[in-house]
């Protein structure tokens, strides 16, 4: 499977687990997003850090069906992402720890596909 980095406007053709766990950890706070993926066919993982070191991930197929990773174990409260440029709300069940983005992210790279061992909910979840 051919994979790509992106962070920004830089691009790098299947990059090193190395690489891409090192991109997840010096995300910072509402700046940017790491994508993974294959995007010729539209299909990527991300992943958004906010100023709370909280992340959120969502995988996209075909750039329409997108799945939200979901944290079932929080109390519903609002958290703030600056994602593709653009300021937005998300509920606590979106948001996840620096460990839990590297373990998904991880599946995501050795297979291409997100994991299904997690809870996702698919459509759009922010509240802006």
């Amino acid at each position: 499977m051919a994979i790509t980095l992106r962070r920004g406007e830089l691009d790098e053709e299947n990059p090193s687990w190395q690489k891409v766990e090192n991109a997840i950890r010096s995300l910072s706070g509402n700046k940017d997003t790491v994508s993974l993926g294959d995007f010729r066919k539209e299909n990527y993982l991300g992943i958004s850090r906010n100023d709370e070191d909280l992340y959120v991930v969502f995988v996209t197929y075909k750039n329409l069906d997108c799945h939200v990773l979901v944290n079932n174990d929080v109390t519903d409260t609002e958290h703030k992402f600056v994602i593709g440029g653009q300021a937005v709300s998300y509920s606590a069940k979106y948001c996840h720890t620096l460990d839990e983005a590297v373990r998904v992210a991880r599946i995501y790279y050795e297979t291409g596909d997100r994991d299904y061992g997690s809870t996702w909910e698919n459509g759009r979840t922010d509240t802006n």
